[in-house]
């Protein structure tokens, strides 16, 4: 069974939530974001990098942002991840 959030919507430079994600790259996106890059995060949750670099990709699609700037070192979220992730997680 999928549990779903209500997905973001930007509008008037605040997020809003308009429909809906899974909750499971919801909690993936905070991982990475906590752990900095994709290969930590999939080793503290024994989650393989492909599944969780696959599941940020459709979560940014189906919110039509880009969550994270990506380099060689890891991963930062850009400012309208950063904000996601204060509206999912604090």
């Amino acid at each position: 069974m999928q549990i779903y959030l209500l997905e973001i919507l930007q509008m008037h430079n605040q997020l809003y939530f308009k429909s809906i994600m899974d909750l499971n790259a919801v909690r993936l996106f905070v991982a990475v974001v906590q752990a900095g890059s994709l290969s930590k995060a999939s080793d503290e949750l024994a989650v393989p990098i492909a599944t969780i670099s696959r599941q940020i990709k459709l979560l940014e699609q189906s919110l039509n942002i880009q969550l994270f700037d990506r380099h060689k070192t890891g991963v930062k979220p850009t400012t309208q991840g950063q904000q996601f992730y204060e509206q999912v997680y604090l």
